[in-house]
């Protein structure tokens, strides 16, 4: 009865980790558009969008599939909102989120935790390249880390999948039975 009661525990345990396990935001998307290169005379400082949309060229892939087009000016199925930013802002700064619909309902963003200059950073900033680091967050609120580049022709983003808190609580419960199991086993 005793073993009984063991398994069904851990079969429960098991149950509850994996509805706590979210899908992470895999994919790439591109955006395009307009921006200025905040600058000290000497240092860029920051960026300015101006304008911009999801590129359709490359296209997005993965669950970012369908938002080419959408744009600044609210075209293309959605709107797109940029939000500049200066190094100072990081981390976290939310630099994009697309309403898909028009519906006044954020179903992406993306919120940048690290920047670092690449190159390009003097004579006029024409040039400039950043890298960094972030995390989209979904309609449900879930977050996916992903990375991001800027040039001065547009930003790219992507996520890539990579363990999460939910995955580390699953397999903790599973050396947990093994550890009941072990024991059960032990005192048999």
């Amino acid at each position: 009865m005793n073993n009984l009661k063991k398994l069904l525990l851990t079969t429960a345990l098991c149950a509850l980790t994996s509805v706590a396990s979210a899908s992470p935001l895999i994919g790439t998307i591109n955006i395009g558009g307009s921006s200025i290169v905040e600058n000290d005379g000497i240092n860029s400082t920051g960026i300015t969008f101006t304008g911009g949309s999801v590129n359709s060229f490359p296209a997005p892939t993965g669950d970012f599939a369908g938002l080419g087009g959408i744009d600044t000016a609210g075209n293309g199925g959605g709107q797109l909102a940029l939000t500049s930013f200066l190094y100072t802002d990081i981390p976290e700064k939310t630099i994009w989120s697309i309403d898909v619909g028009n519906d006044s309902t954020i179903d992406y963003s993306f919120t940048l935790t690290s920047v670092a200059i690449v190159s390009g950073d003097s004579s006029g900033f024409s040039l400039l390249t950043l890298s960094g680091t972030g995390y989209f967050t979904d309609i449900d609120g879930e977050k996916t880390y992903g990375k991001w580049g800027f040039s001065q022709s547009g930003a790219s983003f992507s996520s890539e999948s990579v363990p999460e808190p939910a995955i580390a609580l699953l397999l903790g419960t599973g050396l947990l039975g093994f550890g009941f199991a072990r024991r059960a086993r032990k005192s048999a």
